[in-house]
């Protein structure tokens, strides 16, 4: 004959507690880049502001040699930018020899079309 004994489980023995440990500036690197916070100070701020005060004028040129000196800028707003300013139009390297012409001369004049305001 065979006895069973009631056994009591607790409910520390069911439960298994873990701690991780991360860094939110990590996090937020790995996931926009290590320069997103200069990425996001460049388009939200300084874009539309004066050359001669250190921004760019809501010239594009100007911003990508800006975006070009970072090592890991934050492209997820760089592109919300140019669909801002720019809609449907393909960027330079995107775009084929025949439609370079035509987009040379849109980003060239830097005029955004009253109906293309900025807004990130």
């Amino acid at each position: 004959m065979t006895s069973f004994s009631k056994k009591i489980v607790t409910f520390d023995e069911c439960i298994t507690i873990r701690h991780y440990e991360y860094d939110i500036i990590e996090e937020c690197e790995e996931k926009k880049g290590r320069d997103w916070q200069r990425t996001s100070d460049l388009i939200c701020r300084e874009f539309k502001q004066p050359i001669e005060n250190g921004g760019c004028g809501g010239n594009w040129n100007v911003l990508q040699n800006k975006l070009d000196e970072l090592t890991e800028p934050w492209w997820y707003l760089i592109g919300q930018l140019w669909f801002n300013l720019y809609k449907f139009a393909k960027r330079i390297e995107e775009s084929s020899s025949d439609e370079d012409d035509e987009l040379h001369d849109i980003i060239i004049s830097d005029e955004p079309s009253a109906d293309n305001s900025y807004n990130v």
